[in-house]
């Protein structure tokens, strides 16, 4: 059974997807991420599995959008600092402001949790893994324009990624040329320790 049932170019369906159990898998299709008039295709099997050898973490980023670092900056500036500066205790002054500013950034900064995994490519930051959780979520909901429309920021957030990765490989040697191919591919794996937000100029 031909499991595409919409048309992902003009008018035609031109891609086939053939299974005996199309109970067991579901499709979508969806403006794709790069730049074609050619829609994509997400076949997701029921239950989806992840690989083994996918090592995957959660981490937290933060919303550094203007208006946040601004209500951070006031917030630092009006804060009462009489209880961090009454002792004489280096050690406890030193302390407590670190417990302040740690309180005021939970305050004013917002975040959210996401999942990394070690496959996932060096230009799936952690803000596009978030802008990509929340576009399936609005197609699970059916709002596929609004879904549509974060695709497209996503595509240039990715442009953004691989520019800045690429922009230092014009003097580059053959291995390290290939190096970054072989990256660029998911083919090693990476650490996601303090890991923040990453800006790009759709997001800012």
């Amino acid at each position: 059974m031909q499991l595409v049932n919409q048309p992902t170019h003009g008018g035609n369906i031109l891609d086939k997807v053939f299974t005996n159990r199309p109970d067991c898998f579901s499709t979508l299709v969806s403006k794709c991420l790069v730049k074609t008039k050619h829609l994509s295709v997400l076949v997701s099997p029921d239950p989806l599995r992840k690989k083994s050898s996918d090592t995957r973490v959660k981490i937290n980023i933060f919303d550094l959008r203007v208006h946040n670092i601004d209500y951070l900056r006031y917030t630092l500036g009006t804060h009462d600092w009489s209880k961090c500066l009454a002792s004489t205790d280096i050690h406890y002054v030193y302390d407590t402001f670190l417990i302040d500013v740690h309180h005021l950034i939970d305050q004013c900064i917002p975040k959210k949790s996401v999942t990394v995994g070690s496959r996932d490519p060096p230009y799936v930051t952690s803000l596009v893994k978030s802008m990509l959780v929340k576009r399936n979520r609005l197609r699970k909901k059916g709002r596929l324009e609004e879904a549509n429309r974060l695709a497209e920021k996503i595509n240039l957030c990715i442009q953004d990624a691989r520019a800045k990765q690429y922009s230092k490989m014009s003097q580059a040697s053959p291995k390290q040329l290939w190096a970054a191919v072989k990256t660029t591919n998911g083919a090693h794996g990476r650490t996601h320790n303090h890991l923040f937000t990453s800006r790009c100029r759709t997001c800012q």
